[in-house]
């Protein structure tokens, strides 16, 4: 796909999965996806994006992907966004947000689950009380080929149980 995301995307509203990455969308993000209220996976990454992140994005409570890395994107990740995520008090069902952000990118994000860079490099980024412990919490999972973060207190039975649920389903819903 090559040129802008048109506004009128917004108007899917019972679309559960718009993957888009790896083509030649420029322009900004349009604040018109928040209106996907039932969308769970949003991915960007390696396209041409600018500007900032909608804060309407922050609508869409049932989202459990946002891959925007490998874009030009500038600003910070919306607080509204970080609130979706399981390691925030409302405990929502964002584990995996990748961005551009810290030292690595031009976009400051306190909740992203991996930090990238221009050159195709991921790392993964710990949140939480246990953010400086070797817990499975905050670390990137894998089992058959199937990627996912832990990211919840400080209990690493928990963290292998929610590895496990993820991994079931990725499996479920093809992923």
């Amino acid at each position: 796909m090559v040129g802008e995301l048109p506004p009128e995307i917004g108007y899917l509203p019972r679309l559960q999965h718009l993957d888009l990455e790896n083509n030649r969308i420029e322009g900004t993000i349009p604040s018109e996806l928040g209106k996907m209220v039932r969308l769970e996976t949003l991915g960007l990454s390696s396209n041409k994006l600018t500007g900032t992140i909608p804060t309407e994005l922050g609508r869409i409570q049932r989202m459990g992907q946002f891959m925007v890395n490998f874009n030009d994107l500038s600003g910070s990740m919306p607080a509204e966004i970080c609130a979706l995520t399981p390691h925030t008090e409302d405990g929502g069902l964002l584990f995996n947000l990748w961005a551009d952000c810290g030292t690595l990118g031009g976009l400051e994000c306190e909740c992203c689950h991996e930090c990238c860079d221009g050159l195709n490099t991921c790392r993964s980024v710990k949140h939480g009380p246990s953010a400086n412990s070797d817990s499975y919490v905050g670390t990137k999972m894998e089992a058959d080929g199937v990627k996912t973060f832990v990211n919840d207190d400080d209990d690493d039975d928990y963290a292998r149980m929610f590895a496990e649920e993820a991994e079931m389903y990725f499996d479920e819903y093809g992923y």
